[in-house]
């Protein structure tokens, strides 16, 4: 599974390069810095990568690193050097090529044989220097590197996750199973499931459905949250609860407590015709309608969806942020590597209309190929012309977003 938001999602913290980290640990020219293109949770996924890297002349190799009574990653990085100058360097350079514009450093700060810290560099829109930053892995489920500003689709209401102290030297967990179903007929429904804290509207984690998870204690003591569901073809639905006492009056109806396990049954409530619906967790590369791979399991829950309901007919949306004529990137029509840039990709100029036009076909063209009748599937291509938010305003990001419409139930 592919490592992300995950917007999709890291939890940074700015330091100074000078600057002793509470741990006493420092970046030194004796720490190696790793020009960072990917992070994945399995081998495969890394393995994956770098052969995608390949096909672009890049070489790339895999770091595995352990995180204590946590998980272990593997770092996808094509450079590796002791000087922090240089690996900043080469990665303002693989910024430059189109599918990297999301290349980092990633700093292990050794403080002994036992304990790491971990830093990375991210280049934000900012007037200020340039600086490392600490990054938190523990709770993200996506691509640690993130969500380019062109493909965010978290909707106004969406927090932004919040910093959080961790130099707390226990950490709890809280064991979680959400159990996501179709409200009708009770078969299962994948769904993403985000936990935001309930008075500070600050991003927690997200999850997955129908699968153990858990949710790290918050250092703030609080532990009232609100858990949204997000699937493809149902209503999104908030529900709260406290993790510290989770069933009371209300959430008897939905929750239990199972040998430390807090389970939820969620029902969820099927779109109708005329319904509309943004498809929060699809990811396209800048200027192109080549999907990124953090894409693939909200297409898999938007597949599993038609093919469960063989009468509906869905509209699939396009929209970008503006309306300005610039490059495009497509598929050629034979092409299914939907979720890799690459040298076969056709290149060419257009509308902005014509872009979310293509970006809207690749989803329908990967529905195709997963045995999706095509004549239940349309498209549209908006452009610019139905955007939430002003083109040069800070939330303009979410303007650029996928969409469906239910034409048929």
């Amino acid at each position: 599974m592919s490592l992300s938001a995950i917007k999709k999602i890291s939890i940074f913290l700015i330091f100074l390069l000078n600057l002793t980290f509470t741990s006493n640990a420092q970046i030194t020219d004796k720490s190696h810095k790793y020009v960072v293109t990917g992070v994945y949770l399995t081998v495969a996924d890394a393995e994956k990568h770098l052969s995608d890297l390949k096909t672009q002349d890049i070489d790339g190799k895999y770091l595995k690193h352990n995180y204590p009574d946590k998980r272990t990653l593997y770092y996808c990085y094509t450079y590796v050097s002791k000087d922090l100058k240089a690996s900043l360097q080469e990665s303002e350079n693989m910024r430059t090529k189109s599918g990297f514009e999301e290349t980092w450093v990633f700093v292990v700060v050794q403080e002994n044989a036992e304990k790491s810290i971990v830093a990375s560099e991210r280049k934000e829109p900012t007037n200020e220097p340039e600086s490392p930053v600490i990054i938190d892995t523990s709770e993200i489920k996506e691509e640690i590197t993130g969500i380019e500003s062109g493909a965010d689709t978290i909707p106004d209401e969406e927090p932004e996750i919040e910093n959080i102290d961790e130099t707390v030297e226990s950490v709890k967990y809280f064991k979680i199973f959400t159990n996501t179903l179709d409200v009708k007929n009770l078969e299962p429904v994948l769904s993403t499931i985000k936990v935001v804290d309930g008075n500070k509207s600050s991003l927690i984690a997200i999850l997955e459905s129908n699968q153990l998870d858990s949710i790290k204690e918050r250092t703030n003591g609080e532990h009232k949250v609100q858990i949204a569901t997000e699937a493809p073809g149902y209503k999104r639905i908030v529900y709260d609860i406290d993790l510290d006492n989770p069933i009371d009056e209300i959430t008897k109806n939905y929750a239990q407590l199972n040998e430390g396990v807090i389970e939820l049954d969620l029902p969820l409530q099927p779109l109708k015709s005329g319904d509309y619906q943004i498809l929060y967790n699809i990811y396209f590369y800048n200027d192109a309608s080549v999907m990124k791979p953090q894409s693939k399991f909200e297409l898999e829950s938007l597949f599993k969806l038609l093919n469960n309901k063989a009468s509906m007919k869905i509209r699939i949306h396009g929209h970008t942020n503006g309306k300005a004529f610039g490059k495009i990137i497509k598929l050629d029509e034979e092409d299914e590597n939907w979720f890799v840039l690459s040298p076969n990709n056709k290149r060419s100029t257009g509308t902005a209309a014509e872009l979310s036009k293509q970006r809207s076909l690749t989803i329908k063209r990967y529905l195709v190929s997963q045995g999706i009748s095509e004549d239940r599937l349309e498209i549209k291509g908006w452009g610019g012309k139905k955007m939430i938010h002003d083109e040069e305003h800070p939330l303009a990001h979410q303007n650029v977003r996928v969409e469906i419409e239910v034409i048929e139930e």
